[in-house]
């Protein structure tokens, strides 16, 4: 199971990591694309320091693609100042954008590679089948709630958040960045991310959750302001 966590150190640079190797991909590949209207809007990171890209859709749902592929992509190198050399870095793309990025720093990025010096060699691209192993867990968290109300929630592509040894499960995409998750006591939290309070708790328990939420994300998007 991946744990993943927010940290706003290293936030900065990954995005920028991320920007640099879109533009040398979508040079190389058509199923890159720059001007997706899929746009990266939150960072997250591994617990081996790999680096997790959450995106926003912008575009009209019309243009959404309801059944992307995802690929992993080798033939990138990133300059490592510890070794003083290129070293590789692989990709994960999922639709038309960066989904991951294996880099695997120890505690600082821009400290120990230079992300604006990227350079490709006999780059490889291969088709990658897709689970997620989260929704298993989340799904025997929430194992009394009855079909219909499981169906209300967004637990597809459910992930585990580690926050100030806090583990969350997201149930709900507010589809900007923001997420409704669960503890595996099924108290519910908002999280928000860049704010100042990215966590706080906002139900005790998923009834009272589900009774404020009916299946409709605008009925919470009061819990955000």
């Amino acid at each position: 199971m991946i744990k993943y966590i927010l940290d706003k150190k290293n936030n900065k640079a990954s995005k920028i990591l991320y920007n640099n190797l879109m533009n040398i991909l979508s040079e190389n590949f058509h199923f890159i694309n720059t001007h997706s209207d899929w746009v990266l809007d939150s960072i997250f990171f591994s617990e081996c320091n790999n680096i997790t890209c959450q995106q926003v859709f912008k575009g009209s749902v019309n243009n959404q693609d309801i059944n992307p592929v995802m690929y992993k992509i080798s033939g990138v190198e990133i300059f490592s100042k510890i070794e003083n050399s290129f070293v590789p870095v692989s990709i994960f793309s999922y639709g038309e954008v960066i989904q991951y990025i294996e880099l695997g720093f120890h505690s600082n990025i821009t400290k120990e590679f230079d992300i604006n010096n990227l350079t490709t060699s006999k780059l490889e691209v291969n088709e990658i089948v897709t689970e997620n192993p989260e929704l298993k867990t989340v799904t025997k968290i929430l194992s009394n709630l009855s079909s219909n109300q499981i169906e209300s929630l967004d637990l597809q592509n459910t992930i585990e958040i580690e926050f100030e040894a806090k583990l969350l499960f997201t149930i709900v995409d507010m589809e900007d960045g923001n997420y409704i998750a669960i503890d595996k006591k099924q108290s519910v939290y908002r999280l928000i991310h860049d704010h100042q309070q990215p966590i706080k708790k906002i139900c005790e328990n998923m009834n009272d959750f589900l009774k404020l939420f009916e299946g409709n994300k605008k009925r919470i998007g009061h819990l955000f302001h």
